[in-house]
């Protein structure tokens, strides 16, 4: 193109061709936009969504100028832990991830957004946190799409986001769900909060599931584009 140095076209051309294989605009320039900031974002996390950042407003309302400590699980970028920190200043916020460079992409955007966060390297299905650590309130958007599900992904999400903050077995879609509503038994005070960011085609087992196990005053959200995104239940 005119104008620019051989260098600059190259680079150009470099883009066009990554993105013509449907990568994402937001790992090809290591960046993305939400709730109106930048955020690092590389190909071992999810890029955040909108309804993840409904999600994040839902948990504001309810906390919005109290004390408490909450935890995120399965953190990824850090967005939903970082962008509470900024909003309940109050709060101290805890995040796990399994995956340690997953960490390391959500302590950059923490140290960028100039946030305190205690992080931990942990997985949930067999978790090592401290049993005395107990907590006011835990949010997740946790692995939930099924596998029979992939056929309608778009490419630009199957072929380059990690596919182990996205799938699920069929034969077992709410184990995520499960197992920190487990870890809620233990590690959350009475009286604290679960919120969960659900698969729409799975809201109604999800709420037979914590009412079993339960919970109480387990409530159903709509997104912005009326699927059943979100639930809220407590301890």
């Amino acid at each position: 193109m005119e104008g620019f140095s051989e260098a600059q076209n190259k680079h150009l051309e470099e883009i066009t061709l990554r993105l013509k294989k449907h990568e994402p605009i937001q790992y090809i320039l290591g960046e993305c936009e939400f709730r109106s900031l930048k955020w690092f974002v590389s190909p071992d996390v999810l890029i955040p969504r909108p309804e993840t950042s409904e999600l994040i407003d839902w948990v504001i309302e309810d906390w919005k100028y109290k004390e408490g400590k909450g935890i995120d699980i399965g953190t990824g970028s850090g967005c939903i832990a970082i962008s509470l920190k900024k909003a309940l200043e109050k709060m101290e916020i805890h995040a796990t991830d399994i995956s340690k460079t997953a960490l390391e992409v959500a302590q950059k955007n923490a140290t960028n957004l100039d946030t305190d966060i205690l992080f931990h390297h942990d997985n949930i299905l067999s978790t090592t946190l401290p049993k005395e650590e107990k907590y006011h309130l835990i949010i997740s958007n946790p692995p939930y799409i099924m596998q029979r599900e992939k056929k309608e992904i778009a490419p630009r999400v199957m072929n380059y986001e990690p596919h182990s903050a996205l799938f699920v077995s069929d034969e077992d879609p709410l184990i995520f769900y499960r197992e920190i509503a487990n870890f809620g038994k233990e590690h959350l005070h009475d009286g604290g909060y679960i919120y969960f960011e659900i698969n729409a085609l799975l809201g109604q087992e999800c709420i037979t599931m914590l009412h079993q196990m339960g919970y109480k005053e387990v409530t159903l959200r709509i997104d912005e584009y009326g699927k059943e995104r979100m639930i809220r239940c407590k301890k």
